[in-house]
């Protein structure tokens, strides 16, 4: 009888760090602010930041995409919509969440 509690601890341990996961996933204006070329052969990353007040969004910080996830000939200062994915496997770690930006289209 003990192991079945025991187990059942266990189980309901899991259960709640499990929970403590945290996931977004929407479309956001953002703004073009840096345009990287790495010269090391990766990809170029684009830096933005979001356009306007976007009280849903779930950083205010940069996000950050390689250049082929957004619409050919994008520069610094153009507004593009981009679908943002957000994911923290679990929010107890420390680690921070990963952001996961593309595709994008012109505003």
């Amino acid at each position: 009888m003990k192991a079945l509690k025991a187990c059942a601890a266990v189980l309901a341990a899991g259960a709640l760090l499990v929970g403590c996961g945290d996931e977004w996933s929407g479309e956001l204006r953002l703004k073009v602010v840096r345009v990287v070329d790495p010269n090391n052969g990766s990809p170029t990353r684009v830096a933005m930041e979001l356009d306007g007040d976007q009280p849903d969004a779930p950083h205010t910080g940069t996000y950050g995409a390689d250049l082929d996830r957004l619409p050919e000939g994008v520069a610094v200062g153009d507004v593009v919509v981009c679908t943002v994915t957000k994911t923290d496997e679990n929010g107890l770690d420390g680690v921070d969440p990963e952001y996961r930006v593309g595709p994008c289209r012109a505003a």
